[in-house]
């Protein structure tokens, strides 16, 4: 019985956050916190919940530079180890608990004008019935997550789901979108219509029960992403014709942690197997130095969390920890793409294959109510302006949304 209540629950409470998400709603632009909702736990814990909007930011080709768009991940996710800290609960031992499994990844477009955002159109992603996804996570082999609701009850795996991490607006209207679960690429319509998602070609059949079209194209050597860990990083060409994606660290082949080397590629949308790959390689962790001052950091901590195009081959990365994003200029031009008998075992290998050149353009430090940590959604909007937002992944902690223009120098 507890099960269906939870469940009536959880659709109320979904519908009651897009019904308080209006368009034309403007907040300042230091404090994106548009209200979600809140869920209250078992114990009497009431979790109250900002809209996540900085896990991705674009801008299109031709919009006025005022305009953007940002995007949400999968939506509110504790892991079980944290579950106590948080909610005062044990609920569960290994896996996530999702307090609202009906959440949709949605795309928010947003007018800024002076220090206030306005809401402009919310665009939940759908089917190819038209029936809103969620964001829980498919079964997959590389990816043995379990789902669990506020009561420790195990909710059902969904071909479906996708956790999105970054974002790409065509100048039709239409959306490409980096997710990190498969990883996967996923191309969406204006409406939110989901066209089709790439994977990893040995992923497909583990699929094939999702309602929206697979295509088995992607590398399969990238299924060896670090969970969560997939693809937080995309951009397109200025004609559109390729498509660049980055994995956020290097792959689990055979351990994330033991390596600085991240894959980067540049694919035909024309042509999904006219694919290059190219090695960026990470700074070392400790010269990200206002994330070192309490405690040391890990290299595993280092990250691609955003990437955008500023020409031809042009892109700039966001390489960061928490504090610090270094935003990195990198020219594929003249760069000399992995052999193919290195992408086997390049991140325990790479010596003859030369890393991408870098130039640091911007570096972000973050600084309270100001400038945000945890900068994932960057948007070109155009004559080295850029507009920067964090993820606070839907003020679970009593983080804050922040957006920034800034301007970078190349």
């Amino acid at each position: 019985m507890k099960k269906l209540i939870a469940a009536g629950l959880f659709i109320a409470l979904n519908l009651f956050a897009y019904n308080h998400l209006k368009v034309g709603e403007s907040k300042p632009l230091n404090n994106l916190d548009f209200y979600f909702g809140s869920v209250k736990f078992p114990n009497g814990y009431v979790m109250k919940n900002t809209w996540g909007l900085g896990s991705a930011a674009a801008h299109r080709i031709g919009d006025p530079s005022n305009i953007v768009y940002v995007m949400t991940d999968r939506g509110v996710n504790i892991k079980c180890k944290d579950d106590k800290k948080i909610t005062g609960m044990d609920i569960c031992k290994k896996g996530k608990i999702f307090p609202y499994p009906d959440f949709t990844p949605t795309i928010v477009k947003l007018k800024i004008e002076k220090n206030k955002a306005t809401i402009l159109k919310v665009i939940p992603l759908k089917d190819k019935f038209g029936k809103n996804i969620s964001g829980l996570s498919p079964k997959l082999s590389n990816f043995p997550e379990t789902p669990y609701d506020i009561y420790g009850n195990k909710i059902k795996n969904d071909p479906n789901g996708l956790d999105t991490e970054a974002l790409y607006v065509m100048k039709d209207g239409s959306f490409w979108i980096g997710e990190e679960y498969a990883p996967s690429l996923v191309h969406v319509d204006k409406n939110g219509k989901i066209i089709e998602r790439l994977v990893p070609k040995k992923l497909a059949k583990e699929l094939k029960n999702a309602t929206y079209n697979i295509k088995g194209v992607l590398p399969n050597i990238i299924a060896k992403r670090h969970p969560n860990r997939g693809i937080e990083a995309i951009a397109l060409s200025p004609d559109e014709k390729y498509i660049y994606f980055a994995i956020q660290s290097p792959l689990d082949n055979p351990k994330y942690s033991k390596s600085r080397d991240i894959r980067v590629y540049k694919m035909n949308l024309n042509n999904y197997n006219d694919i290059k790959e190219y090695l960026y390689k990470e700074d070392l962790a400790k010269t990200f130095k206002a994330d070192n001052k309490k405690k040391k950091r890990k290299q595993k901590d280092v990250k691609i969390s955003e990437m955008t195009c500023v020409g031809k081959d042009k892109l700039i990365f966001d390489e960061r920890i928490s504090k610090v994003s270094k935003f990195y200029l990198v020219d594929l031009k003249n760069e000399i793409p992995v052999p193919k008998s290195k992408d086997k075992n390049l991140e325990t290998n790479d010596k003859g294959v030369k890393a991408v050149h870098k130039k640091l353009v911007y570096m972000s430090v973050a600084k309270k109510g100001k400038v945000p940590s945890k900068i994932e959604g960057v948007a070109n909007l155009g004559n080295h302006k850029f507009f920067l937002i964090n993820d606070n992944d839907f003020g679970i902690k009593g983080a804050k949304e922040i957006g920034n223009i800034v301007k970078f120098n190349y």
